[in-house]
């Protein structure tokens, strides 16, 4: 089932072709980075199998804390590297044309074996909502949740003149990585686990990465903030690439974001309290995926947690009052 993802392909081609390419094309501009860990070619055909990575602990990269999430300096240099990368990826569509099929989706999956363990996520959710004064949401959510496609298998959709670029698919905190100097400023910012990459939208890694990764004090209070300093840097870095296209306007930005809601539901429900709750030994997608008590005792653990229910009174009703939850006949 995982070779038919197709997430071992897409990031050995990501790291080995694209990511060299998108460096490249910044070295001309006589602007030097780099968008994660060096790629090492396999030697030998036993190796050919084998994505060998840079351990970047050797040159001191770390994590966030995942339960405090990103403070302002932190979510400032995740959005600056992300335009990086969806600028350069936009500028090779271009010149160079459309990437693969695979890239098309999240995880290229040939027949929906996730269809059980939404309906019981969905479920667990919308039996806690009273912790989270959102009974009211709950005919919504049934709805909803009953008729919405995955997003992690959906093909991306297509509007009309909206700028696409190549998201990295997975974006959150434990995807990203740091260095800092010796007084503790961010000195590089660096993307991990490119194995989910999708042409589309950057509302995709908007969404995913603002809501699941920024702190709970600057997640909602400065989101829009977030977008207009992404769109600044981005169309940064499109005229540093001399793009050639219409540039995307903040306007156009929201109203993408609005089209692509449809991921704000996994990213909240999903990743978000993954990433919050409390380490152990069972709180991974293992044992979420599990229909069963073990799988059972950690969706009542991750919903009734103190940080989710934190975090679920403000996300819930702004994604309900953003018209998120309603589902749209044509998704």
């Amino acid at each position: 089932m995982i070779a038919s993802w197709k997430i071992f392909d897409k990031e050995k081609l990501t790291y080995s072709s694209y990511i060299p390419e998108f460096e490249q094309m910044f070295m001309k501009k006589n602007k030097e980075l780099s968008f994660g860990p060096r790629y090492y070619q396999p030697t030998n055909p036993a190796s050919a199998e084998l994505i060998i990575l840079e351990d970047l602990g050797n040159r001191s990269f770390k994590n966030v804390n995942r339960q405090m999430g990103f403070d302002m300096a932190h979510t400032r240099a995740a959005l600056d590297k992300l335009a990086q990368f969806h600028a350069a990826s936009a500028v090779r569509f271009e010149v160079r044309g459309a990437y693969p099929e695979m890239y098309d989706r999240n995880l290229c999956s040939e027949e929906d074996k996730f269809k059980e363990f939404r309906e019981t996520q969905a479920n667990s959710l919308i039996k806690a909502l009273p912790l989270y004064n959102a009974a009211y949401m709950e005919s919504e959510l049934q709805t909803y949740t009953s008729n919405a496609p995955d997003m992690f298998q959906a093909r991306a959709p297509k509007f009309e003149d909206e700028f696409c670029c190549l998201n990295h698919g997975d974006l959150h905190c434990n995807n990203i990585m740091f260095q800092y100097d010796e007084h503790g400023e961010i000195t590089e910012t660096y993307f991990i686990d490119l194995q989910m990459s999708r042409y589309c939208s950057p509302a995709q890694d908007l969404i995913y990465v603002l809501l699941s990764s920024v702190s709970f004090e600057l997640k909602l209070s400065k989101f829009d903030y977030f977008v207009f300093y992404y769109h600044s840097k981005l169309v940064e870095y499109l005229k540093l690439l001399d793009y050639t296209q219409p540039m995307p306007t903040l306007t156009a930005l929201h109203i993408a974001i609005l089209n692509h809601g449809d991921w704000v539901y996994p990213v909240i429900s999903l990743l978000l309290p993954l990433l919050l709750i409390d380490p152990s030994e069972k709180a991974n997608m293992d044992t979420m995926m599990d229909q069963e008590s073990e799988g059972d005792q950690l969706r009542t653990t991750m919903f009734g947690h103190r940080t989710v229910v934190q975090e679920y009174k403000q996300l819930l009703p702004w994604a309900h009052n953003r018209g998120l939850f309603v589902y749209k006949t044509g998704n």
